[in-house]
């Protein structure tokens, strides 16, 4: 699975991406995943290429960090 994602410098759990009309960030800690960004059409494509790749649940917006 390749989405052109860079590792953080600062955070090894941080991966980004930047397009021409979106950022995106993935946190991922153990077993969880935050993905966020500027453009929620992005993230939604990149959370059904997770779901072909991974059992993975999505537990919604996030409340808690």
């Amino acid at each position: 699975m390749q989405f052109g994602f860079v590792g953080s410098k600062a955070d090894l759990s941080l991966f980004m991406h930047t397009g021409t009309s979106s950022i995106i960030y993935i946190l991922i800690y153990v077993n969880d995943i935050i993905i966020t960004g500027s453009n929620d059409a992005v993230i939604t494509d990149i959370i059904q290429q997770l779901y072909k790749e991974f059992a993975i649940t999505n537990l919604g917006p996030l409340s808690f960090f």
